[in-house]
Formats: structure tokens, sequence, C-alpha cells
């Protein structure tokens, strides 16, 4: 995910960078309950997405900026939890098996094993 600023090339400038992380960003993260959220966290979710949406890997590596091997080292994980193939009643894309997603920044609560 790139942000386009007055850089030579194309994004952000530092100050730019500053008064978003410290503006806008931080106000959106606070309204939301996630004080302790990062901008990065950002990317990370947004690689989720798209591997939860069934793009190839080779789509999710061009659009993380990634090459394909560092793309599954960081994230193969995510495409055996987001599997297309596995479906609920009836089969296709569209009918996925739903799985329960988290937001970042927060965790489900422990289960007590009772």
């Amino acid at each position: 995910m790139v942000f386009p600023g007055d850089s030579p090339d194309g994004t952000l400038t530092e100050g730019q960078w500053n008064r978003w992380t410290q503006g806008t960003f931080r106000a959106a993260k606070l309204a939301v309950g996630l004080p302790k959220a990062r901008a990065y966290d950002l990317r990370h979710s947004f690689v989720s997405l798209l591997i939860h949406e069934g793009q190839s890997i080779l789509e999710v590596a061009r659009q993380a900026g990634h090459s394909p091997q560092t793309c599954l080292r960081d994230y193969g994980h995510l495409f055996d939890d987001f599997d297309p193939l596995e479906t609920g009643t009836g089969g296709g894309r569209d009918q996925r098996r739903t799985r329960k997603l988290v937001p970042f920044g927060r965790r489900e609560p422990a289960q007590s094993h009772s």
C-alpha cells in the first residue's frame, strides 16, 4: 500500500508521513479503539484481504511490492487459512467457508478449557 505524496518517487515525504501518522491516522485509530495500531498494520490487513479474496500469489506479491518468494515466506500460512477451494454448502468461490476474522490489534478472549 502506497500513499501518494510529493517526494521524487511519488511517495510521501518524511514531513507528510509524520503529519499523516500523527494526525489523520492517530485520530482514526483512537476513534475505533485501537490505540496501539501501527500504520504498517494496514499493509498486513490489505495483503490478508487480497488472499482472502482468492487472489493469486503473483497478484498479491505484485500489489504488496514483494517477490512471490517473499510473499509466500511472510504470508504463506494465510493461503491455507483462506483456501478458496474449501467450501461450505454447495461449492464455488462465492460460497467459501466462513471463518471468524479478528481485526488487527485485538485478541479473541481466552477460552476456558473446563
